[in-house]
């Protein structure tokens, strides 16, 4: 079984190669795309305006953040999750488990 496409063609029980696979498919995209074209953006150390430069958009205002920057406090690093009250939070699970039995039984019919 492969597991995924193009030049990371990892099979199963082979799962040690893919770092290696990531990094010669990093390898081959900075090769082949033209340097202009290119940017490797690295969150930590560049800002929005690194970006919108790159993509000729105009600047952001000054000390504007990331719409969603990532959190080590997030469960899921999902937007709609973290600003949602625990009364919608609930609500969400009981949809989700609901939805799962539906499929269970329409299955198992």
């Amino acid at each position: 079984k492969v597991s995924f496409r193009g030049t990371i063609k990892i099979t199963a029980g082979e799962e040690r190669y893919v770092e290696e696979a990531y990094l010669a498919a990093m390898d081959e995209i900075r090769r082949l795309v033209p340097p202009e074209r290119l940017l490797i953006f690295d969150v930590r150390n560049q800002s929005w305006n690194d970006l919108t430069r790159f993509l000729d958009f105009p600047d952001q205002p000054a000390g504007r953040s990331f719409p969603h920057p990532r959190s080590k406090e997030s469960f899921t690093n999902d937007a709609v999750w973290d600003h949602s009250s625990m009364k919608q939070r609930v609500a969400l699970v009981a949809i989700f488990f609901a939805l799962h039995a539906v499929n269970f039984a329409v299955l198992r019919w």
